[in-house]
């Protein structure tokens, strides 16, 4: 709550102040605000570009931030397409280890805060479960909850609905969305689907060979401008 970080660098993850995010790798710098949607077609590095702040990609062009690398990763959330869950641990030791080995919290209270979010997220019955036992759905709002845990300034999903079916792809992303504004946490979600994008997302993004080409409010995104990422009219997915 109006928690501000001067550690961080303004690099491509996150800025001094809470809530800002920006690209570094992309062209010109474009704000984050709490929830932003990036969208590209298949392979055109929107991974690299949510994923290459918060990981070792290309450290050499960055040697005057290694030594801060990881102080990014313990401000960042990460949620990921395949859930990257912890098989041999229950859900509730998955959602504990950030608080107890990133901000060094006693095991009761990171408990007490792990049973919080999992219920936030509508599944603390499952904490004494391993993920094999659970849906994808209920592994991605394992996934969520475990971000949380971490009490990030920022969360980075990448792809997170892509394993999922169109109804819970839905319900997960309107959960992420709804948490993150109330807990006042920027987020920032590829996604390959518009109608998503259109329907969570504060503003929009698009990539067009590895360069930022769209950066509009949701209301103002078309099919025009999908065009401009997409290319040609019949390759632009169908918006609802």
């Amino acid at each position: 709550q109006g928690r501000v970080n001067p550690a961080i660098p303004p690099f491509l993850g996150l800025s001094p102040k809470m809530g800002e995010m920006r690209w570094a790798d992309v062209g010109q710098p474009g704000f984050l605000g709490p929830a932003y949607g990036a969208f590209k077609p298949s392979g055109d590095g929107m991974d690299d570009m949510v994923l290459n702040g918060v990981t070792p990609a290309r450290l050499d062009e960055r040697r005057g931030l290694l030594k801060q690398l990881d102080t990014i990763r313990r401000e960042v959330g990460m949620v990921f397409q395949s859930f990257n869950l912890f098989p041999h641990l229950t859900i509730l030791e998955n959602c504990t280890l950030a608080p107890i080995w990133v901000r060094k919290m006693p095991k009761a209270e990171a408990e007490e805060l792990a049973m919080n979010y999992l219920e936030r997220v509508k599944i603390p019955e499952q904490a004494k479960k391993f993920p094999g036992q659970l849906s994808g759905g209920q592994q991605q709002r394992v996934a969520i909850a475990r971000a949380l845990a971490q009490q990030p300034l920022a969360i980075v999903a990448d792809e997170p609905v892509a394993s999922l079916d169109p109804k819970t792809g839905a319900e997960i992303l309107a959960l992420l969305g709804d948490i993150c504004h109330r807990d006042r946490v920027a987020l920032v979600c590829s996604l390959h689907q518009l109608d998503l994008a259109q329907t969570y997302a504060d503003r929009i993004v698009g990539l067009a060979e590895g360069r930022l080409v769209v950066d509009v409010e949701r209301r103002s995104f078309d099919d025009a401008l999908a065009r401009k990422v997409y290319g040609m009219a019949d390759a632009v997915p169908q918006m609802s």
